[in-house]
């Protein structure tokens, strides 16, 4: 598995004249808002040059809208080479555990490091992926200590598994939705219990972060 670090800094080689480009071709800025799953109005103050984009911003760009990352942020390459989308996907990994993590995810959340996995492997490219490693044991035995998750990003959630954030922590969950607004958070582990959680409580600050699409681990 191939791994190269990032910074955790707005890149200073991005210029907005590239993704004014994408924007062109896809519609408009919130198409890539919508592709990348990123605020439509962090896109737009991109896009006038008013904020630098994060390195994850930019991965979840370049993911979500099956461009280039070194098109993106370098000018290198023709906008649609550089990854071989057939063989490999290269996606942002966060060492952030998710069941007990060192803080919430954000729009600018700090990617520590990219690593690429094979497409057949995920079985798509081109999609808002990110990768976390999972924690504890609430999700035995189908996840185990230290699996390696690899999610989807989506905001609107059906029957599966998600990595959710609360606050400053990262967990992963099966959810269930119930009646509107409502949501049964279930461990896999019965020594756990399972609660429902209403979405519209803002308390709760329960956030989905993304479906959980590959489970990997050691043997």
């Amino acid at each position: 598995m191939a791994a190269a670090s990032t910074k955790n800094q707005p890149l200073s080689q991005f210029s907005s004249a590239r993704l004014h480009k994408l924007a062109q071709q896809l519609g408009g800025g919130s198409e890539i808002a919508r592709r990348a799953n990123i605020s439509a109005s962090l896109v737009s103050r991109y896009l006038n040059g008013a904020h630098k984009p994060s390195f994850a911003n930019l991965a979840a760009i370049a993911q979500g809208c099956d461009v280039s990352l070194d098109w993106l942020v370098f000018g290198r390459t023709n906008l649609r080479t550089g990854m071989d989308n057939s063989t490999q996907v290269t996606i942002p990994f966060y060492h952030q555990g998710a069941s007990a993590g060192l803080g919430a995810f954000t729009d600018d959340a700090p990617v520590s490091e990219m690593i690429a996995l094979p497409a057949p492997l995920l079985g798509r490219s081109g999609s808002a992926l990110f990768a976390v490693p999972a924690k504890g044991d609430s999700m035995e035995p189908l996840i185990r200590d230290g699996s390696l998750l690899v999610a989807e990003r989506i905001q609107t959630p059906h029957e599966g598994i998600y990595v959710l954030a609360r606050n400053d922590l990262l967990f992963v969950k099966r959810i269930q939705p119930r009646e509107p607004g409502i949501l049964r958070v279930i461990s896999e582990n019965p020594a756990y219990d399972s609660e429902d959680v209403r979405l519209d409580y803002p308390h709760q600050s329960l956030r989905i972060l993304g479906r959980v699409i590959w489970i990997g681990h050691t043997i």
